[in-house]
C-alpha cells in the first residue's frame, strides 16, 4: 500500500483528500499531520510516495518542508503535489524546476 501525507489545515482540502483516499483505500493509506514538525517527522520515517503540501497554511511551513526534502536524498523518492494561493505563487514554484513537484495547484 502506498503512503500519502496530506500537509494541510484547510478543512476543504482535508475533506477532498479523505473522500478520494476512501475511493482508493486498497491502494493508498493517508495521514494528516497538523503542523510542520509532525509533517517533517512523518516524511523522515515513513517516506511517503506522495506528499500533498498546502503552501497557504499558517500552521504548516511548506518552504521548510521542501527544504527538508531537498536536503535529504532519501526524501527525493516520491513526488509533491503543491497547493498555492494564486497563479503568481504557482509560477514561482514552477520556476524552481524542482523534480519532486508532480503538480502545482491553485484553488481557482
Amino acid at each position: 500500500m502506498k503512503k500519502i501525507v496530506i500537509a494541510s489545515t484547510d478543512p476543504k482540502i482535508i475533506a477532498i483528500a479523505k473522500k478520494t483516499i476512501a475511493l482508493y483505500s486498497a491502494y493508498f493509506d493517508a495521514d494528516f499531520p497538523s503542523d510542520t514538525e509532525e509533517v517533517i517527522s512523518y516524511i523522515d520515517y515513513e517516506l511517503p510516495e506522495i506528499k500533498v503540501i498546502d503552501f497557504r497554511s499558517n500552521k504548516i511551513d511548506g518552504e521548510r518542508i521542501m527544504n527538508e526534502i531537498d536536503r535529504d536524498l532519501w526524501l527525493h523518492y516520491g513526488g509533491v503535489i503543491a497547493i498555492v494561493a494564486n497563479k503568481k505563487e504557482k509560477k514561482e514554484l514552477e520556476d524552481r524546476k524542482n523534480p519532486n513537484f508532480l503538480l502545482i495547484q491553485t484553488p481557482d
